[in-house]
């Protein structure tokens, strides 16, 4: 990983930024822990901090506790608890990588956030709870389907699948 000074961005590359405290060696074996394809993409997730503490004129390593909490909540409108928990998960690699004391799977305050985030997110999906589909709906929608071929084969499968094969909702 390398910094670019200009733009404040972690770039992906073969050399991790404590090439200076390790042996070459160390630095092989160090860098083979990850697939190169993770680390482009925690090297994605990184920047994303990286852009969001700079934005709050704030160093991103080492993060403040403070600092992902705030990260945390600006992001959970817009994805996933999961896809948080990668993001934090890159955060601490570059902090590993950097030979940087990282606390942060031992935060109470950070997990506890994490927590809210899911308890909202569940919420919101229990909203949206899905119904089985029934032959008292399959037969309300097969007369809106016309004899076309693909409607055709959408209504066997609907009929097959709930018939038998799959049992939607049970």
């Amino acid at each position: 990983t390398l910094v670019d000074a200009e733009r404040g961005q972690y770039q992906h590359t073969n050399s991790l930024p404590h090439s200076s405290t390790l042996t070459p060696h160390a630095q092989v074996i160090l860098n083979h822990a990850l697939a190169d394809n993770t680390r482009k993409l925690q090297s994605a997730h990184f920047n994303r901090f990286s852009s969001f503490a700079r934005s709050l004129s704030q160093n991103p390593i080492p993060a403040s506790e403070s600092l992902l909490c705030e990260w945390i909540a600006s992001l959970s409108g817009k994805v996933r608890a999961a896809t948080i928990r990668c993001y934090l998960d890159s955060v601490r690699s570059f902090h590993i990588d950097s030979a940087t004391p990282c606390w942060l799977g031992k935060s109470e305050r950070v997990l506890r956030m994490l927590r809210g985030v899911e308890r909202s997110q569940c919420n919101i999906r229990s909203k949206l709870t899905r119904l089985a589909i029934t032959t008292e709906i399959l037969q309300k929608i097969s007369p809106l389907l016309n004899s076309s071929r693909d409607h055709l084969v959408l209504n066997a499968a609907l009929w097959t699948a709930t018939a038998g094969l799959f049992r939607i909702g049970e």
